[in-house]
């Protein structure tokens, strides 16, 4: 009796030995995601990550919910795309250390720009960028992440000269020249595109057109209005590109034209009108996925 007792016991210990190794058992998508992670480090020169405290230090937001696996995975995914857009090593040039991608981000106040969200008990933000490199991203949609993701990073490229952290003083200058430029005052000229190259996109653009200024957070500030402008460039390349050689006075151009300097001037080289036109002629790095 006392041998089947020890046997039995025996059996339920490895019976719960088994049960606490399967639950420790990483999931498909976590493995997934530390791929696509790896990938966007190598590729960029900064970090994608998915919990707070991976970020550089810096206020963020109150609240950063973590992401399911699932859809960190489907976020490294899109974020994988959307860092193809610039050269490689970039990111990592201009001093952009880490982005961190959240289920939200939120906060007890609100700058009059984002709304309540009862489920969040808080104001629903879509991300923000820290001086100190570090980037916080809300994924709400495949649709809205791509859009914050070169909001955000456009705060970096305002900030950073030939790779060299400038801070706000450049940015001041900058914003000067970007009043001049939307005012009609001083002008810049159209980009050089090659006429079948030229002809390629508009083949694929969808015939939007920037009038003016992006959305009405670009009234926040004039620093966001820049950031907003380089997201909407950066996500209708085509159509942007096109614009800006046959609509170059229009406000919504001169936008564009500011923020392609910027981009050029952040590192040396930085991106210039033949990388944006190489990207979206599927002619320059290719993403990890088919389009979505």
């Amino acid at each position: 009796m006392k041998r089947l007792l020890l046997v039995c016991a025996a059996q339920l210990l490895l019976l719960l030995v088994v049960f606490l190794l399967g639950g420790m058992k990483r999931s498909p998508h976590a493995d997934r995601t530390e791929s696509l992670q790896r990938e966007f480090l190598k590729y960029s020169g900064a970090r994608l990550v998915f919990d707070a405290g991976d970020l550089p230090e810096g206020r963020y937001f109150d609240s950063l919910p973590s992401l399911s696996d699932p859809r960190q995975a489907q976020a490294a995914r899109i974020c994988l795309d959307e860092v193809k857009k610039y050269p490689p090593g970039y990111l990592g040039t201009i001093g952009v250390k880490a982005i961190g991608v959240f289920a939200a981000c939120v906060m007890t106040e609100s700058d009059g720009f984002h709304r309540f969200d009862a489920d969040l008990q808080g104001y629903r933000y879509y991300g923000r960028w820290c001086i100190a490199g570090g980037i916080s991203a809300a994924y709400y949609s495949d649709r809205q992440l791509p859009i914050t993701f070169h909001h955000e990073i456009f705060h970096q490229v305002q900030a950073t000269h030939r790779g060299i952290n400038v801070g706000t003083q450049y940015s001041s200058g900058q914003d000067l020249r970007f009043r001049e430029a939307i005012s009609g005052a001083s002008p810049y000229p159209p980009p050089s595109i090659r006429p079948d190259d030229l002809a390629a996109l508009k083949r694929i653009a969808e015939g939007r057109i920037l009038d003016d200024t992006v959305s009405n957070y670009a009234a926040k500030n004039i620093r966001e209005d820049q950031a907003e402008t380089a997201r909407r460039f950066m996500n209708l390349l085509p159509d942007s590109l096109v614009q800006v050689v046959e609509q170059p006075a229009l406000p919504g151009s001169q936008r564009m034209l500011h923020c392609l300097q910027l981009y050029r001037d952040s590192a040396t080289p930085g991106p210039d009108v033949d990388w944006f036109v190489e990207v979206a002629l599927h002619r320059a790095q290719q993403p990890s996925s088919p389009p979505r």
